[in-house]
């Protein structure tokens, strides 16, 4: 059996694209495999050049073929793209080997090509893949953290903190539904704020109309009382009364009590620590206005008061006072 026919059975059964050319890079022998890459025969191929059968990327910078030729040493996984003659790109891994005679001399070279487009284009696919399910983690951790801060914050106000709102890098995340959350959360939010600011602004209002005090006279406050006093009222009164009596030196303090129709122990003990309290600032109190119905209350409970100056009405307590700071005055002038 000739050699070249021995030749031609091993590319042949080589798996992959080969062929094999002479010192001019013309073709001298080539598989199956390999003709099926080209629109040539394997009796056409046979005399052309390499080039001219497999047109490939690296024959215009450099041809592996020639360069292993060149350097009489193998070429091994290099990447090249050949044009078929139906107008497909292949993309190929290539290895090259020079072909020696018996006397060691370059006669020519082996090329073996292995198509990778397949497996490029799965590798291609992987990275896309992968990529996207970087995107969904980091979208997911977003989510997560987004949504975390979200609560934490509904946590915050529920706690009573009506400054805690969402961070500004939460209302600018890239996931549309963190964002829309965000501000709807923080404009909720100043929205409730505002409310409540506006409740506290009513209740005081409605503190200050439920507890005036009246400036009647020089150094004479009078506090007209409406309603049920309990504890809380009672001790909102005590801090206005005595912060007024304070603030302008008050010499007398009438407590007006025409306004409340029920007196209990608890409500009398109240008016007492008050008018004790007044009295402990060097204020004179006066209780007026004691309807007949709770008179005979605080007499049924036995409540003493005999301590404290007690008058029919509003204008019998600012004459009791008048008289009263006449009888300083006279007291100092003959002094």
């Amino acid at each position: 059996m000739r050699a070249d026919s021995i030749s031609q059975q091993l590319l042949d059964i080589m798996p992959t694209p080969a062929f094999a050319v002479d010192r001019e890079m013309k073709v001298t022998h080539i598989n199956k495999l390999a003709v099926e890459l080209t629109e040539f025969s394997a009796e056409e191929s046979l005399g052309k050049t390499c080039r001219e059968v497999f047109p490939s990327s690296r024959c215009e910078e450099a041809c592996f073929l020639s360069k292993c030729m060149a350097e009489k040493s193998t070429v091994e996984g290099m990447e090249s793209t050949i044009t078929l003659f139906d107008g497909r790109v292949l993309d190929t891994l290539v290895n090259a080997s020079p072909l020696f005679d018996d006397s060691g001399v370059v006669v020519g070279g082996i090329e073996v090509v292995r198509d990778i487009t397949a497996e490029k284009r799965l590798k291609a696919q992987v990275e896309e893949d992968q990529e996207r399910i970087e995107e969904y983690h980091t979208s997911t951790m977003e989510l997560a953290m987004g949504l975390s801060e979200c609560f934490q914050v509904l946590s915050e106000v529920r706690e009573g903190n009506m400054d805690a709102r969402v961070s500004e890098h939460t209302l600018s995340s890239s996931d549309e539904v963190v964002a829309n959350l965000a501000k709807s959360l923080n404009d909720t939010i100043s929205e409730i704020d505002n409310q409540v600011e506006t409740i506290r602004r009513q209740q005081f209002a409605i503190q200050e109309l439920s507890t005036p005090i009246l400036q009647l006279w020089d150094n004479v406050l009078a506090l007209p009382i409406i309603g049920v006093v309990d504890t809380m009222r009672s001790a909102d009164i005590m801090e206005r009364l005595l912060a007024e009596v304070t603030e302008r030196q008050s010499r007398f303090v009438i407590l007006d009590i025409t306004g409340v129709e029920v007196v209990d122990t608890k409500t009398a003990d109240h008016f007492i620590k008050v008018i004790k309290a007044a009295e402990l600032l060097g204020s004179t109190c006066i209780l007026t206005g004691i309807r007949p119905a709770v008179a005979q209350t605080l007499v049924e409970l036995g409540i003493e008061l005999s301590s404290i100056a007690t008058l029919r009405n509003l204008q019998e307590g600012l004459k009791e006072c008048l008289r009263l700071m006449g009888d300083e005055l006279r007291a100092g002038d003959e002094g």
